[in-house]
């Protein structure tokens, strides 16, 4: 049987290309083709101490541009499916930030080197946009973020220099600022910039996933038992033939490749996945080099969440809890679960690589000595639980391979 289109992936770009086939080219006749038991992709949300958390995506950067009034899509997603939530802004937001060295508050003092930092980093976006204008740039002549701070009167001098530095960028972009594109990610924040700096915290108990299942509703695609959905099928192979496609899959659960065929296919797994396709999914024939070096271009976010229980709530109300380390990213950033004795630490790229391969007990012996040397009488973590979202590291588990 062939189908008009068939959609790789069921993640957010997966299932939002359905609904646009269905509501905008009255296109019925499709086939989603996913490796995972669930839809959303990174969109998952997990039970952790009596509350629903998310384990993967968790804002909407950018809601709403002040002036123009011009709205993020899945801020309207966002809007059209009621999910709950907060405005965050973490520029404006109330962070404490606490020394494990001395043990000390020095949110004072952050929050003056945290404006030079932010100074520099305005003046940086200041002199690209002019060289831009003026034709002067070119991607040729990009430096890094590092670089580009350096010139720009920034150097990070010490621990609390290097985690205020990490909130603003590591937290963000999940990359240093040695590796980080000046022009990419400084230049580039086109959410920032159509949509304003506002961001939309998601903590609603249904999950934020249920921005994927109102888009389901509105195409008439129903997740648990839609034959259009084919779950548990991990894409190994499309090739590109005269009469169409034809799309290889494995079905995970009986080992048996399955074969479809459609007349195209929209492929919407991570750029993770892409940059290993000599591994994880095999074109026939071969894209064309100037379309796979595209692909090294990027580098997939590493992220990391660390959700903790503790018998009680020990620290003060704040959005964010920052720790001053000596070694760089150790369990910097920890945000309070509003009403309840939970902790979420967040660790980035390759700290981030490095945790997912300890066991619960070996991070707790990590990251508990940093919250005793800045705060008395903490307890023993009652329950830890990972959530482990790191691009190319999920799609080699989804893929078998390690």
């Amino acid at each position: 049987m062939s189908h008009q289109v068939i959609i790789v992936g069921a993640g957010i770009a997966g299932i939002a290309a359905a609904h646009t086939l269905a509501t905008r080219g009255s296109v019925s006749d499709f086939l989603i083709l996913e490796a995972g038991d669930y839809v959303g992709g990174r969109l998952q949300s997990v039970s952790f101490g009596g509350q629903v958390f998310e384990a993967g995506a968790n804002w909407v950067h950018g809601t709403i541009h002040p002036e123009t009034l011009k709205e993020n899509p899945i801020s309207a997603l966002v809007r059209a499916a009621n999910i709950r939530g907060h405005n965050s802004n973490s520029d404006d937001s109330e962070t404490l930030v606490k020394d494990t060295a001395t043990g000390k508050d020095v949110t004072l003092p952050a929050k003056v080197r945290g404006e030079e930092l932010e100074a520099a980093a305005e003046q940086l976006h200041d002199k690209l946009c002019q060289q831009v204008e003026s034709e002067e740039w070119s991607i040729r002549n990009d430096i890094s973020v590092r670089e580009g701070l350096k010139l720009n009167g920034w150097q990070p001098l010490s621990a609390l220099d290097r985690t205020l530095e990490y909130f603003e960028w590591d937290f963000q972009y999940a990359e240093m600022p040695e590796i980080t594109s000046a022009y990419h990610n400084v230049l580039e924040e086109f959410t920032e910039v159509d949509f304003g700096e506002m961001e939309f915290f998601v903590n609603d108990p249904r999950g934020f996933s249920t921005i994927v299942k109102h888009l389901c509703t509105e195409c008439s695609l129903d997740p648990e038992k839609d034959p259009r959905l084919k779950l548990g099928r991990r894409v190994t192979e499309i090739e590109h033939t005269c009469d169409g496609v034809k799309v290889h899959a494995l079905n995970l659960q009986s080992n048996c490749v399955e074969v479809y065929q459609a007349a195209q296919v929209v492929v919407t797994v991570s750029i993770g996945v892409l940059q290993r396709s000599s591994e994880l999914l095999k074109f026939s024939p071969a894209l064309p080099t100037w379309k796979t070096e595209q692909f090294t271009q990027f580098q997939m976010a590493l992220y990391c969440k660390i959700f903790v229980a503790f018998p009680r709530a020990f620290w003060e109300q704040a959005e964010y809890l920052l720790l001053v380390t000596e070694e760089r990213g150790q369990y910097p950033v920890w945000q309070p679960v509003p009403g309840r004795p939970i902790l979420i630490a967040t660790v980035t790229g390759e700290k981030a690589r490095r945790v997912e391969q300890l066991d619960d007990s070996e991070v707790v012996a990590e990251f508990l000595p940093l919250l005793r040397a800045v705060y008395s009488d903490v307890p023993q973590p009652t329950a830890v639980h990972g959530a482990y979202f790191s691009g190319i590291e999920t799609a080699l588990q989804v893929a078998d391979v390690l």
